[in-house]
């Protein structure tokens, strides 16, 4: 705010200095003035002007040409006015009053609260606009138009009710937000091609070494809850409304010819500025349908009420067809949801896991079907059934004089198994002693059972047929459930009982039995690699595999993730350097829990224990020795909203 003197303030000092005081050259007492104030009269050369209060006469102006009839004679008269203002300047170098501190006095004249920013780029003299002068002029001179002229200058409003009154001063101020144009307020008028500034950016769209790529099968997360609120978008446009009053315009942006425009209908105020974000209607039948890369364009647009385009946006874009995902570097992050959560190029490939495509489920009912698991069905599976209630019979025969028999089987610590022996052969001298063993332990009791020693009480239960027991693992880990005959009449035994699974055991006989299945069909492993950009990797949909039986590794980690996945149970891809395989936690609480391995490139070329023992082999020097490997977790993929595309 520009300070300014304030008359009133020294008009007071002058009452009070009089008060009290009688007549003395002209002066008058504070009830009875003796001028109007404002009023003008020649004091020999001199113009003085009557202060505010009407109380004294105050030096105005020294006449060159002399003073007559309250005005300098020549060049230098100059009529005074303050019609219809309350401040600033009178034209003639007086003032029409002073607003205070807490105002400022505009053009028009009139005291406006709040503080003001003088305008006097290319003024030499009159109203600063803020009640304030731009400076004055050397005598003889005048200010006319902002700037000093020769000789008189006398102010013209004829026909104004606003703005310059040619002589530095004003016509008037508009109300209600009008705008003064040729000296009369009218409605404000804004060319929205030079008053509206907008930019667009489209953050779905990502550049591989230069190429502008978007990437199909991404297209159905936008808009997606957790992507939306994450303001990932197919389109941002930033408008700035520089006209000087409200603006309304709609957004719209679209993938062209292979989606419905979106449209977002905005009202801005001058001065304010908006970022819309939009994800347009993609047609996805036609955009899964593309056979290869196809030259596209990403567009936006600002298009004003009156149908004036005020931004016309385009990116050039080479649209990947669904077979085509991104994994190079320039992917990561893609995306951030929170300050140390973001989603990386193959975290976002969990959308080609298609778990309720017809092909899948069709394969998954056939290898249940054909290569059974104990329990003979997968109805109801999921975590819920796993470790698998049962119980899973088992026949053991023959089991000689101071001889055994183990299965071997992982438990998560807390995990419980059970065990019921049905029937012992011997008659009434028939019995059977089985025990728990840990896999630190298991050698040395076993030995002490061969040499007649009893084993430590805590590792062995013993009972007749008809007992049942379980057993709870203290510690996650490896153990055995030992059967041994230690019979007092020198006779083998043959062995019937029932027991539950482990979830190890449970997660490996479904995972065997969809690998023996492809295996019988003759799925092969073929590899087909990206040709259009470095870091883009060619995929089969998983019913494309199936139909073809051929596959290279991520095609076939993604029919066993879509697999494993409509079964109610939580795949992880294991991406290592140039490969992928698969690994199948055993509980939901991924983490803590057991996972199983495959590799599902030997699916054709060798037995499931090999594939297994291959994948696990991969995980230590990868993931635990050398740490390069990235495993997405399927469910936790799912909880964020990256969801499959909907394909068959």
């Amino acid at each position: 705010m520009k300070w300014h003197l304030n008359s009133v303030f020294l008009q007071l000092v002058v009452i009070t200095l009089c008060a009290g005081c009688g007549d003395s050259g002209g002066g008058g007492t504070e009830d009875e003035p003796i001028c109007a104030a404002q009023e003008k009269k020649c004091d020999g050369s001199d113009l003085v002007k009557c202060n505010s209060a009407g109380s004294d006469w105050d030096f105005f102006k020294e006449c060159a040409d002399g003073c007559e009839g309250g005005a300098c004679n020549g060049t230098e008269s100059c009529e005074p006015s303050c019609s219809g203002k309350t401040c600033g300047d009178d034209g003639c170098g007086g003032s029409c009053g002073d607003c205070g501190e807490a105002a400022y006095c505009d053009l028009g004249g009139q005291c406006q609260e709040g503080t003001c920013t003088p305008q006097c780029d290319g003024k030499l003299c009159g109203n600063d606009g803020c009640g304030g002068s731009c400076g004055s002029c050397a005598e003889g001179l005048t200010c006319q138009d902002f700037q000093c002229v020769p000789g008189q200058c006398n102010p013209d409003c004829t026909g104004k009710v606003c703005g310059n009154d040619g002589c530095g001063g004003s016509c008037g101020s508009c109300a209600g937000g009008k705008a003064c144009e040729a000296g009369q307020c009218v409605e404000p008028t804004c060319d929205p091609k030079t008053g509206i500034k907008s930019s667009a950016s489209f953050p779905s769209v990502v550049a591989p070494y230069g190429s502008e790529v978007f990437a199909v099968y991404l297209a159905h997360l936008l808009g997606a809850p957790t992507f939306d609120d994450a303001g990932w978008s197919f389109a941002d446009v930033t408008v700035k409304n520089t006209c000087p009053t409200t603006q309304a315009f709609k957004v719209t942006a679209r993938l062209d010819g292979f989606s419905t425009p979106v449209e977002k209908y905005e009202s801005l105020p001058a001065g304010a500025e908006i970022t819309v974000s939009l994800v347009p209607t993609f047609d996805f039948p036609k955009l899964y349908g593309l056979p290869d890369v196809l030259p596209g364009a990403a567009k936006a647009q600002v298009v004003m009420d009156s149908g004036v385009v005020a931004g016309d946006f385009s990116k050039a874009v080479s649209i990947l067809d669904v077979h085509k995902i991104l994994l190079g570097a320039f992917f990561d992050p893609v995306l951030e949801l929170a300050s140390e959560l973001w989603f990386s190029a193959k975290e976002l490939s969990a959308t080609l896991v298609t778990p309720k495509a017809g092909a899948i489920t069709s394969f998954v009912t056939e290898a249940i079907k054909q290569y059974p698991p104990p329990w003979g069905n997968s109805s109801g599976f999921g975590y819920s059934s796993v470790p698998y209630p049962g119980p899973v019979p088992e026949n053991v025969w023959d089991i000689g004089v101071g001889g055994g028999w183990s299965w071997y089987f992982w438990l998560d610590a807390g995990e419980t198994t059970e065990v019921e022996i049905l029937s012992v052969s011997g008659g009434s001298d028939a019995d059977i002693a089985y025990y728990f063993f840990s896999n630190d332990d298991y050698d040395a009791n076993y030995d002490a059972l061969t040499y007649g020693e009893a084993p430590p009480a805590q590792g062995s239960y013993d009972a007749q047929a008809g007992h049942w027991t379980s057993f709870t693992a203290p510690d996650s880990g490896w153990y055995y459930l030992v059967l041994f005959n230690t019979t007092d009449n020198w006779a083998s035994r043959d062995v019937q009982l029932v027991r539950t699974l482990s979830a190890e055991e449970t997660v490996r006989s479904v995972l065997k039995s969809l690998y023996d299945y492809l295996h019988e069909q003759g799925v092969n492993y073929t590899s087909l690699t990206s040709s259009v950009f470095p870091n883009t990797q060619y995929v089969r949909l998983p019913s494309e595999t199936l139909s073809q039986k051929s596959g290279n590794c991520i095609d076939g980690t993604l029919v066993y993730a879509s697999a494993i996945e409509s079964l109610g149970l939580n795949p992880v891809m294991v991406f290592v350097p140039g490969h992928v395989f698969l690994a199948v936690p055993t509980s939901e609480n991924t983490e803590s829990s057991f996972w199983v391995f495959l590799e599902t490139t030997m699916t054709n070329s060798g037995d499931f224990d090999s594939a297994y023992m291959s994948a696990l082999d991969q995980f230590v020097t990868n993931c635990l020795e050398s740490e390069q490997c990235e495993p997405v977790d399927i469910g936790l993929m799912r909880n964020y909203g990256v969801f499959p595309v909907n394909v068959k």
